[in-house]
């Protein structure tokens, strides 16, 4: 029996028969979910005690099945295709659930995100330097390994000047009523900012560039995915072009401050990074960076032209280690070149 709130929790339920602790489902995101003492559960799904759930835009009774698939990336399955982005992976046993990590389940290309993971470690000098904005007011630790729903620094302009300010990556709109819509809004299609509704007043009056220092994405067959790491051949920061959100909480306590969050606007992929996704985030070159962040710029015409021809197209990748497809991994071999043989 298992039964959802209209937030998407999962609020109770018994699979084959599985104890499973509450836990949240990112309605654009398919949480892959792995029990204790499951050795390499990121790749043997091959189990009578697996089940996969659907989960429709509008919360209704999953459809569940007693096969399996691939869970890690959740591509492909073997028996039953959804291609639907809600979808949820169990991995069933005698123990309660423990961990779940974000993947994607065969999204069509409208809806295939970019980026959903990437880099920032470059030193709060060098990020000052590079972007030319003032020391931040909070430490600024490299992160390996970013995911959605992380705070991390962005840079703004205010009164005349760039400051860092923090933002949690997922984009609330100010109309939301409550900020699970975050988990849809991690990225912003470039050819559709001035039309949807999520981004066209932020697009006006709230742009800001995200410091990184590379991007990754998996390329293979489902269930051995290879991770590679993109980045900038000179070893300079990148800029991700991105939009930022203020949400007030109206049944907040008084006090409470807003919930200030960003998304990274993509574009189509250039030729270096075409043949593993054909998307990519927005880069901006540095002689952008002016227009770009000028709030008295409102014009989305002059905006979106700025965009088309002021970003970064050729890119540096190489393949890494799969302990960047779990989020607790956050150390520098997330970005070291793979050894070969491994």
């Amino acid at each position: 029996m298992l039964e959802i709130d209209r937030s998407r929790r999962i609020v109770a339920t018994v699979v084959n028969p599985v104890p499973v602790v509450a836990m949240s489902v990112a309605p654009a995101m398919a949480p892959v979910v792995a029990c204790q003492g499951c050795a390499g559960a990121d790749k043997d799904y091959k189990s009578s005690k697996c089940v996969y759930l659907r989960l429709t835009s509008i919360p209704a009774r999953p459809t569940i099945n007693s096969d399996c698939i691939d869970g890690f990336r959740c591509r492909e399955p073997p028996t039953i295709r959804f291609p639907h982005r809600y979808c949820l992976v169990i991995r069933g046993g005698l123990v309660n659930l423990l961990f779940q990590a974000t993947s994607f389940f065969s999204p069509t290309n409208e809806d295939r995100l970019m980026c959903g993971r990437f880099a920032r470690y470059s030193l709060s000098r060098e990020l000052e330097r590079y972007f030319n904005a003032l020391p931040p007011s909070f430490e600024i630790r490299p992160n390996y390994n970013v995911a959605p729903a992380q705070e991390i620094p962005v840079i703004v302009q205010l009164e005349g000047s760039r400051h860092f300010k923090k933002r949690h990556w997922g984009l609330v709109p100010f109309w939301a009523k409550d900020t699970s819509i975050g988990s849809r809004m991690i990225n912003a299609r470039v050819e559709t900012l001035s039309s949807k509704p999520a981004f066209k007043a932020a697009l006006k009056h709230r742009r800001c560039l995200i410091p990184a220092n590379g991007f990754f994405e998996w390329s293979g067959k489902a269930g051995s995915k290879q991770p590679y790491f993109i980045c900038s051949s000179s070893g300079e920061p990148l800029a991700f072009a991105g939009l930022y959100e203020i949400w007030e909480d109206k049944e907040a306590p008084p006090g409470a401050g807003p919930y200030k969050s960003c998304t990274i606007i993509t574009t189509e992929a250039s030729g270096s990074v075409r043949d593993i996704h054909d998307r990519m985030p927005l880069i901006l070159k540095p002689e952008a960076f002016d227009e770009w962040l000028d709030p008295d710029n409102t014009e989305p015409a002059r905006i979106e032209e700025l965009l088309k021809s002021h970003h970064v197209k050729e890119l540096n990748r190489y393949p890494v280690s799969r302990l960047v497809n779990r989020v607790e991994h956050n150390s520098k071999e997330c970005i070291e070149p793979l050894k070969e043989g491994k």
